[in-house]
Protein backbone atom coordinates (compact mmCIF):
# COMPACT_ATOMS: atom_id res chain seq x y z
CA UNK A 1 0.00 0.00 0.00
CA UNK A 2 1.28 3.81 -0.49
CA UNK A 3 3.36 5.56 2.11
CA UNK A 4 0.88 8.23 2.23
CA UNK A 5 -1.64 6.33 5.64
CA UNK A 6 -4.06 8.19 7.36
CA UNK A 7 -1.92 7.04 9.99
CA UNK A 8 1.46 7.98 8.68
CA UNK A 9 0.20 11.35 7.63
CA UNK A 10 -1.41 12.35 11.11
CA UNK A 11 1.82 11.23 12.57
CA UNK A 12 3.53 13.91 10.05
CA UNK A 13 1.31 16.67 10.62
CA UNK A 14 1.19 16.25 14.48
CA UNK A 15 4.83 16.30 14.40
CA UNK A 16 5.55 19.58 12.51
CA UNK A 17 2.79 21.43 14.68
CA UNK A 18 -0.87 20.86 13.53
CA UNK A 19 -3.23 21.50 10.52
CA UNK A 20 -2.52 25.11 11.10
CA UNK A 21 1.35 24.93 9.76
CA UNK A 22 0.55 22.85 6.76
CA UNK A 23 -2.61 26.00 5.57
CA UNK A 24 0.39 28.37 6.68
CA UNK A 25 2.76 26.85 3.88
CA UNK A 26 0.14 26.37 1.34
CA UNK A 27 -1.18 30.18 1.90
CA UNK A 28 2.90 31.38 1.33
CA UNK A 29 3.19 29.11 -1.45
CA UNK A 30 -0.11 30.71 -3.77
CA UNK A 31 0.81 33.88 -2.75
CA UNK A 32 4.41 32.78 -4.45
CA UNK A 33 2.40 31.65 -7.09
CA UNK A 34 0.41 35.18 -7.56
CA UNK A 35 3.59 37.02 -7.66
CA UNK A 36 5.77 34.40 -10.33
CA UNK A 37 2.79 35.40 -12.64
CA UNK A 38 2.56 38.57 -12.20
CA UNK A 39 5.88 39.27 -12.38
CA UNK A 40 5.63 37.95 -16.37
CA UNK A 41 2.48 39.02 -16.95
CA UNK A 42 3.69 42.81 -15.98
CA UNK A 43 6.84 42.07 -18.18
CA UNK A 44 4.59 40.95 -21.22
CA UNK A 45 2.37 44.42 -20.67
CA UNK A 46 5.68 46.68 -20.28
CA UNK A 47 6.88 45.00 -23.74
CA UNK A 48 3.30 46.18 -25.52
CA UNK A 49 2.95 49.40 -23.93
CA UNK A 50 6.01 50.85 -22.94
CA UNK A 51 5.95 53.93 -24.45
CA UNK A 52 2.21 54.45 -22.19
CA UNK A 53 4.20 55.21 -18.72
CA UNK A 54 7.43 55.93 -17.64
CA UNK A 55 10.70 53.03 -17.12
CA UNK A 56 10.70 54.10 -13.70
CA UNK A 57 7.15 53.19 -13.50
CA UNK A 58 7.63 49.66 -15.37
CA UNK A 59 10.87 49.18 -12.89
CA UNK A 60 8.81 50.19 -9.68
CA UNK A 61 6.25 47.70 -10.28
CA UNK A 62 8.57 44.79 -11.49
CA UNK A 63 10.28 45.14 -8.42
CA UNK A 64 7.58 45.59 -5.74
CA UNK A 65 6.52 42.13 -7.64
CA UNK A 66 10.10 40.76 -7.22
CA UNK A 67 10.52 41.34 -3.75
CA UNK A 68 7.09 39.93 -3.23
CA UNK A 69 8.68 36.84 -4.66
CA UNK A 70 11.38 37.35 -2.96
CA UNK A 71 9.85 37.49 0.87
CA UNK A 72 7.56 35.26 0.66
CA UNK A 73 10.66 32.73 -0.96
CA UNK A 74 12.85 33.36 2.80
CA UNK A 75 9.78 32.73 4.83
CA UNK A 76 8.83 29.99 3.33
CA UNK A 77 12.76 28.54 3.78
CA UNK A 78 12.64 30.01 7.43
CA UNK A 79 9.38 28.22 8.30
CA UNK A 80 9.89 24.97 7.20
CA UNK A 81 13.26 24.76 8.27
CA UNK A 82 12.35 25.26 11.84
CA UNK A 83 8.78 23.10 11.65
CA UNK A 84 11.19 19.85 10.45
CA UNK A 85 13.83 20.92 13.24
CA UNK A 86 10.31 20.47 15.19
CA UNK A 87 9.13 17.59 13.46
CA UNK A 88 12.65 15.72 13.46
CA UNK A 89 12.89 16.01 17.36
CA UNK A 90 8.84 14.78 17.73
CA UNK A 91 9.41 11.96 15.78
CA UNK A 92 13.42 10.63 17.64
CA UNK A 93 11.96 11.72 21.63
CA UNK A 94 8.98 9.64 20.55
CA UNK A 95 10.71 6.59 19.17
CA UNK A 96 13.63 6.59 21.81
CA UNK A 97 11.11 6.83 24.61
CA UNK A 98 9.10 4.61 23.20
CA UNK A 99 12.31 1.97 22.92
CA UNK A 100 14.24 2.78 26.48
CA UNK A 101 10.79 1.24 28.06
CA UNK A 102 10.25 -1.86 25.79
CA UNK A 103 10.29 -5.12 26.90
CA UNK A 104 13.20 -7.39 26.60
CA UNK A 105 11.15 -10.04 24.22
CA UNK A 106 11.03 -6.82 21.81
CA UNK A 107 14.82 -6.95 21.49
CA UNK A 108 14.76 -10.76 21.60
CA UNK A 109 12.59 -11.03 18.46
CA UNK A 110 13.55 -7.51 16.44
CA UNK A 111 17.66 -7.37 14.84
CA UNK A 112 19.55 -5.01 15.44
CA UNK A 113 20.47 -3.94 12.42
CA UNK A 114 16.53 -2.60 12.15
CA UNK A 115 16.82 -0.72 15.10
CA UNK A 116 19.90 0.99 13.92
CA UNK A 117 18.48 1.73 10.66
CA UNK A 118 15.44 3.42 12.42
CA UNK A 119 17.91 5.65 13.97
CA UNK A 120 20.54 6.35 11.39
CA UNK A 121 19.14 6.06 7.72
CA UNK A 122 15.25 7.12 8.63
CA UNK A 123 15.79 9.19 11.08
CA UNK A 124 18.58 10.69 8.42
CA UNK A 125 15.29 11.28 5.61
CA UNK A 126 13.33 13.04 8.53
CA UNK A 127 16.22 15.30 9.52
CA UNK A 128 17.12 16.14 6.31
CA UNK A 129 14.98 15.49 3.43
CA UNK A 130 11.28 14.88 4.62
CA UNK A 131 10.33 19.05 4.67
CA UNK A 132 12.50 19.61 1.58
CA UNK A 133 10.85 17.42 -0.34
CA UNK A 134 7.21 18.27 1.25
CA UNK A 135 8.35 22.14 0.29
CA UNK A 136 9.44 20.97 -3.26
CA UNK A 137 6.26 19.33 -3.73
CA UNK A 138 4.29 22.16 -2.71
CA UNK A 139 6.23 24.25 -4.81
CA UNK A 140 6.19 22.78 -8.24
CA UNK A 141 2.63 21.34 -7.73
CA UNK A 142 1.44 25.11 -7.49
CA UNK A 143 3.94 26.19 -10.63
CA UNK A 144 2.24 23.46 -12.28
CA UNK A 145 -1.19 24.61 -11.60
CA UNK A 146 -0.48 28.01 -12.49
CA UNK A 147 1.71 26.91 -16.03
CA UNK A 148 -1.71 25.50 -16.91
CA UNK A 149 -4.45 27.95 -15.67
CA UNK A 150 -2.33 30.36 -17.90
CA UNK A 151 -1.85 28.17 -20.63
CA UNK A 152 -5.28 27.44 -20.89
CA UNK A 153 -6.38 30.91 -20.34
CA UNK A 154 -4.34 32.03 -23.45
CA UNK A 155 -5.04 29.03 -25.59
CA UNK A 156 -8.03 27.21 -24.82
CA UNK A 157 -7.92 24.44 -26.96
CA UNK A 158 -4.83 23.33 -25.32
CA UNK A 159 -6.89 21.98 -22.74
CA UNK A 160 -8.64 19.41 -24.78
CA UNK A 161 -4.96 18.30 -25.71
CA UNK A 162 -3.84 18.38 -21.39
CA UNK A 163 -7.32 15.86 -20.85
CA UNK A 164 -5.76 13.32 -22.75
CA UNK A 165 -2.28 13.85 -21.53
CA UNK A 166 -3.04 13.70 -17.84
CA UNK A 167 -4.75 10.83 -18.41
CA UNK A 168 -1.75 9.02 -19.48
CA UNK A 169 0.50 11.03 -16.68
CA UNK A 170 -1.78 10.07 -14.12
CA UNK A 171 -1.89 5.86 -15.02
CA UNK A 172 1.93 6.50 -15.81
CA UNK A 173 2.78 8.00 -12.28
CA UNK A 174 0.60 5.07 -10.69
CA UNK A 175 2.63 2.23 -11.88
CA UNK A 176 5.65 3.74 -11.46
CA UNK A 177 5.18 5.18 -7.82
CA UNK A 178 3.89 1.36 -6.97
CA UNK A 179 6.96 -0.45 -8.54
CA UNK A 180 9.23 2.66 -7.47
CA UNK A 181 7.70 2.08 -3.39
CA UNK A 182 8.04 -1.47 -3.41
CA UNK A 183 11.25 -0.85 -4.93
CA UNK A 184 12.09 1.31 -2.04
CA UNK A 185 11.11 -0.53 0.52
CA UNK A 186 13.13 -3.96 -0.41
CA UNK A 187 16.01 -0.96 -0.72
CA UNK A 188 15.50 -0.25 2.83
CA UNK A 189 14.62 -4.29 4.06
CA UNK A 190 17.86 -5.39 2.25
CA UNK A 191 20.16 -2.83 4.09
CA UNK A 192 19.13 -3.98 7.33
CA UNK A 193 20.96 -7.25 7.29
CA UNK A 194 24.49 -5.08 5.58
CA UNK A 195 24.38 -3.67 8.92
CA UNK A 196 23.94 -6.23 10.82
CA UNK A 197 26.41 -8.37 9.50
CA UNK A 198 28.66 -5.70 9.57
CA UNK A 199 28.49 -4.99 13.18
CA UNK A 200 28.69 -8.69 13.94
CA UNK A 201 31.87 -9.14 11.92
CA UNK A 202 33.15 -6.21 14.01
CA UNK A 203 31.93 -7.57 17.51
CA UNK A 204 33.20 -11.33 16.67
CA UNK A 205 36.73 -10.44 15.19
CA UNK A 206 38.36 -12.10 17.47
CA UNK A 207 36.84 -15.34 16.89
CA UNK A 208 36.56 -15.02 13.07
CA UNK A 209 40.63 -14.41 13.28
CA UNK A 210 40.97 -17.35 15.88
CA UNK A 211 39.00 -19.96 13.04
CA UNK A 212 40.95 -18.22 10.25
CA UNK A 213 37.08 -17.49 8.78
CA UNK A 214 37.81 -13.95 7.59
CA UNK A 215 37.29 -15.08 3.82
CA UNK A 216 34.15 -16.56 4.64
CA UNK A 217 32.66 -13.30 6.04
CA UNK A 218 34.01 -11.34 3.13
CA UNK A 219 32.27 -13.33 0.90
CA UNK A 220 28.83 -13.27 3.14
CA UNK A 221 29.70 -9.54 3.77
CA UNK A 222 30.33 -8.98 -0.45
CA UNK A 223 27.22 -11.17 -1.29
CA UNK A 224 25.33 -8.80 1.03
CA UNK A 225 26.22 -5.45 -0.21
CA UNK A 226 25.52 -7.32 -4.09
CA UNK A 227 21.66 -8.20 -3.22
CA UNK A 228 21.54 -4.43 -1.72
CA UNK A 229 22.99 -2.85 -5.15
CA UNK A 230 20.11 -5.67 -6.91
CA UNK A 231 17.42 -2.99 -5.65
CA UNK A 232 19.72 0.18 -5.70
CA UNK A 233 20.11 -0.74 -10.21
CA UNK A 234 16.25 -1.54 -10.41
CA UNK A 235 15.20 1.80 -8.81
CA UNK A 236 17.66 3.78 -11.14
CA UNK A 237 16.15 1.55 -13.95
CA UNK A 238 12.57 2.69 -12.98
CA UNK A 239 13.50 6.06 -13.35
CA UNK A 240 14.82 6.65 -16.49
CA UNK A 241 11.68 4.71 -17.80
CA UNK A 242 9.55 7.43 -16.37
CA UNK A 243 11.99 10.09 -17.85
CA UNK A 244 11.40 9.16 -21.29
CA UNK A 245 7.61 8.94 -20.80
CA UNK A 246 7.38 12.25 -19.51
CA UNK A 247 9.46 13.79 -22.14
CA UNK A 248 6.94 12.35 -24.62
CA UNK A 249 3.92 13.41 -22.66
CA UNK A 250 5.75 17.60 -22.29
CA UNK A 251 6.30 17.31 -26.12
CA UNK A 252 2.60 17.04 -27.11
CA UNK A 253 1.89 19.48 -24.55
CA UNK A 254 4.53 21.98 -26.48
CA UNK A 255 3.47 21.21 -29.74
CA UNK A 256 -0.53 21.71 -29.11
CA UNK A 257 -0.12 24.83 -27.70
CA UNK A 258 2.91 26.38 -29.79
CA UNK A 259 -0.06 25.52 -32.38
CA UNK A 260 -2.83 27.03 -30.93
CA UNK A 261 -1.22 30.14 -29.75
CA UNK A 262 0.07 31.38 -33.53
CA UNK A 263 -3.25 30.24 -34.74
CA UNK A 264 -4.28 33.25 -32.18
CA UNK A 265 -1.40 35.04 -33.13
CA UNK A 266 -3.72 38.02 -34.15
CA UNK A 267 -6.28 38.11 -30.62
CA UNK A 268 -3.33 37.76 -28.36
CA UNK A 269 -0.53 40.88 -27.97
CA UNK A 270 3.30 39.70 -28.84
CA UNK A 271 4.32 39.97 -25.28
CA UNK A 272 1.59 37.72 -23.92
CA UNK A 273 1.86 34.93 -26.68
CA UNK A 274 5.81 34.96 -26.10
CA UNK A 275 5.33 34.63 -21.99
CA UNK A 276 2.61 31.62 -22.84
CA UNK A 277 4.82 29.68 -25.19
CA UNK A 278 8.01 30.20 -22.66
CA UNK A 279 5.57 28.73 -19.92
CA UNK A 280 4.27 26.15 -21.99
CA UNK A 281 8.35 25.07 -22.39
CA UNK A 282 8.09 24.27 -18.36
CA UNK A 283 5.47 21.88 -18.99
CA UNK A 284 7.74 18.73 -19.64
CA UNK A 285 10.38 19.67 -16.98
CA UNK A 286 7.37 20.30 -14.25
CA UNK A 287 5.54 16.90 -15.18
CA UNK A 288 9.24 15.13 -14.70
CA UNK A 289 9.95 17.15 -11.70
CA UNK A 290 6.56 16.52 -10.03
CA UNK A 291 6.52 12.73 -10.31
CA UNK A 292 9.86 12.44 -8.96
CA UNK A 293 9.67 14.94 -6.40
CA UNK A 294 6.01 13.14 -5.31
CA UNK A 295 7.74 9.80 -5.72
CA UNK A 296 10.71 11.20 -3.24
CA UNK A 297 8.38 12.47 -1.33
CA UNK A 298 6.67 8.91 -0.62
CA UNK A 299 9.61 7.41 0.24
CA UNK A 300 10.50 9.79 3.13
CA UNK A 301 6.82 8.94 4.27
CA UNK A 302 7.77 5.31 4.18
CA UNK A 303 10.93 6.58 6.49
CA UNK A 304 7.85 8.19 8.90
CA UNK A 305 5.85 4.88 8.55
CA UNK A 306 8.96 3.21 10.20
CA UNK A 307 9.31 4.94 13.02
CA UNK A 308 6.08 5.56 13.59
CA UNK A 309 6.04 2.07 14.23
CA UNK A 310 8.23 1.78 17.05
CA UNK A 311 6.06 4.69 18.71
CA UNK A 312 4.03 1.94 19.57
CA UNK A 313 5.86 -0.30 20.61
CA UNK A 314 4.63 -2.71 23.68
CA UNK A 315 6.07 -0.83 27.13
CA UNK A 316 6.83 -2.69 30.32
CA UNK A 317 4.68 -2.71 33.15
CA UNK A 318 4.91 1.03 35.39
CA UNK A 319 7.05 0.84 37.97
CA UNK A 320 4.68 2.38 40.26
CA UNK A 321 2.13 -0.88 38.70
CA UNK A 322 2.06 -2.12 42.62
CA UNK A 323 2.40 -0.11 46.01
CA UNK A 324 3.25 -2.88 48.76
CA UNK A 325 1.11 -2.25 51.73
CA UNK A 326 2.86 0.00 54.66
CA UNK A 327 5.01 -1.62 57.00
CA UNK A 328 6.36 -4.48 53.91
CA UNK A 329 7.83 -6.42 54.65
CA UNK A 330 7.30 -7.83 57.89
CA UNK A 331 9.27 -10.65 57.76
CA UNK A 332 11.79 -11.71 55.42
CA UNK A 333 10.05 -14.63 53.70
CA UNK A 334 9.51 -14.71 49.78
CA UNK A 335 6.61 -17.50 48.93
CA UNK A 336 6.17 -18.96 45.08
CA UNK A 337 2.75 -20.01 45.05
CA UNK A 338 1.63 -21.75 41.26
CA UNK A 339 3.72 -19.44 39.63
CA UNK A 340 3.70 -19.75 35.69
CA UNK A 341 5.79 -17.56 33.63
CA UNK A 342 6.36 -17.07 29.84
CA UNK A 343 9.47 -15.21 27.82
CA UNK A 344 6.39 -13.82 25.37
CA UNK A 345 2.57 -13.83 24.86
CA UNK A 346 3.28 -16.03 22.01
CA UNK A 347 5.01 -18.55 23.31
CA UNK A 348 3.96 -21.65 25.41
CA UNK A 349 4.57 -21.15 29.35
CA UNK A 350 8.07 -21.87 30.68
CA UNK A 351 7.12 -22.64 34.70
CA UNK A 352 3.76 -24.17 34.66
CA UNK A 353 2.32 -24.02 38.60
CA UNK A 354 5.83 -23.64 40.19
CA UNK A 355 5.12 -23.49 44.23
CA UNK A 356 7.98 -23.43 46.85
CA UNK A 357 9.21 -21.04 49.85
Amino acid sequence: GSAFSRATVTAFVNAIGGAPVIITILAVYVFLEMCRVGTSYWMSWWSENRWDRTTAFWLGGLALWSLGSSLANLHSSIYTALKAVAASYVLHEGMLVRLMRAPVAFFDSTPLGRIINRFTKDMNVVDNMLMAMFRSFVGMLFTLVSTILLIGINTPYTFIVMVAVFMLFYWMQRYYRASSRELKRLDSIARSPVYSLFGETLSGMTTVRAFEAQERMIKLNVKGVQHYQRFVYALYSANRWLSIRLELLGGAVILAAGMFAVMKRNELGAGVLGMTLSYTFTITSLLNGLIRIFTELENCFTSVERISEYHSVDQEASTHAYEPPPGWPSKGEVTFSNVEMKYRPDLPPTLKGVSFG
